[in-house]
């Protein structure tokens, strides 16, 4: 019988555990590894994220919730926060909304859109026209409010607590808490809740000497599943004017069956206009992935003559370019959104209680 030495066994033995080890880092290098795909492939994955995003948006737009905010949004005087001011923040001079003085039964008559108040309560109760399924009246009720002076020359809100209902049908619930820290929003949460959709956003800042970092997370679920999900971390400096500058920003959002990867170093504080577009593209890194993690392209800023505003292009991996407002409606959608400012709220004026007077 043949002597095996200890140190050739002591070999064999290392040779065995040295190709189980070139095996599993092979392994795990096929699993790890995305790939970049095809335009064509890209195209076919970036169109059923449109179409997903938009029947996202809606059939949120169709709830009774959604609706009925509407409704009361373009009723004039609603004695609502963000709609009115009812006095003037005795500390900082801004105007403000006192939730106490606001307390009562108020109703808008169909047909009518001037707001009568019937009775007192412990609540702000506004019922106003309003179609559904069961009920042609709706009701808001704002169950808690209060907000405080922020360093921004604004007031912010600390506690929201508000409800829809319609004939005894909870439309939406809305619950809100916000935590204040050196005159600047340090944490705050909003859940909001109507028909299958559940709607979850938190902020939590972390103050430096010269800047603070906010992190803002956003999901968005339908019957408990995610449809949506978003992380956006992002510096924050206050400038001498008590304006809000967002640097070193990145964004992570997911619905299926994409992810949106964006990270820019970009300092917004000193971008000029003249080369903002080429500072913005050497500076960040834009990347559309499939849900999986395989590659569709990489997303920039460019100008096209006869439109006014920028455009995003994405690059596939053939190196073939294409607008994204040609092939995704959403993108056109969003692009043609118009903000609408609330100068009544926000201007630091006490504009809406001119024309406003609690009866």
């Amino acid at each position: 019988m043949p002597i095996i030495s200890s140190k050739k066994k002591k070999i064999h033995v290392n040779l065995k555990f040295g190709n189980l080890l070139v095996i599993i880092l092979l392994a795990m290098s096929l699993i790890s590894c995305s790939k970049s795909l095809s335009r064509e492939e890209g195209q076919k994955y970036l169109r059923a994220f449109d179409n997903e995003f938009i029947q996202l948006a809606t059939r949120i737009n169709k709830t009774d919730a959604a609706g009925s905010m509407e409704a009361l949004s373009v009723l004039p005087d609603v004695p609502l926060p963000f709609l009115i001011k009812n006095e003037r923040d005795i500390t900082s001079g801004l105007g403000a909304y006192n939730f106490e003085k606001a307390k009562g039964k108020y109703l808008f008559s169909k047909g009518k859109t001037i707001l009568d108040k019937e009775g007192e309560s412990d609540s702000v109760c506004v019922t106003f026209p309003f179609k559904s399924k069961n009920d042609s009246l709706a009701q808001f009720i704002l169950k808690q409010y209060s907000e405080s002076p922020t360093s921004l020359q604004m007031m912010f809100p600390e506690v929201i607590e508000a409800s829809i209902v319609a004939k005894n049908k909870v439309l939406a619930n809305i619950s809100y808490r916000a935590i204040l820290k050196h005159d600047l929003p340090a944490d705050a949460e909003m859940d909001i809740l109507f028909s299958d959709f559940q709607i979850n956003i938190s902020l939590e800042t972390s103050f430096q000497k010269s800047h603070g970092t906010i992190t803002v997370k956003l999901k968005v679920m339908e019957d408990n599943k995610p449809m949506l999900t978003g992380t956006v971390v992002t510096e924050v400096k206050v400038t001498s004017d008590k304006t809000l500058v967002y640097n070193d920003k990145t964004m992570e959002f997911e619905i299926f069956p994409v992810k949106i990867y964006f990270q820019s170093e970009q300092d917004f504080t000193n971008s000029k206009a003249d080369h903002f577009i080429e500072n913005f593209n050497e500076k960040s890194v834009f990347t559309i992935y499939t849900h999986s993690g395989d590659k569709i392209g990489d997303v920039f800023l460019a100008r096209i003559d006869g439109r006014d505003r920028l455009n995003m292009h994405i690059r596939y991996s053939d190196g073939y370019v294409e607008n994204l407002e040609d092939l995704l409606l959403s993108i056109r959608k969003i692009l043609n959104f118009k903000l609408v400012y609330m100068k009544p709220y926000y201007d630091g004026e006490l504009q809406a209680c001119q024309n406003f007077t609690l009866p």
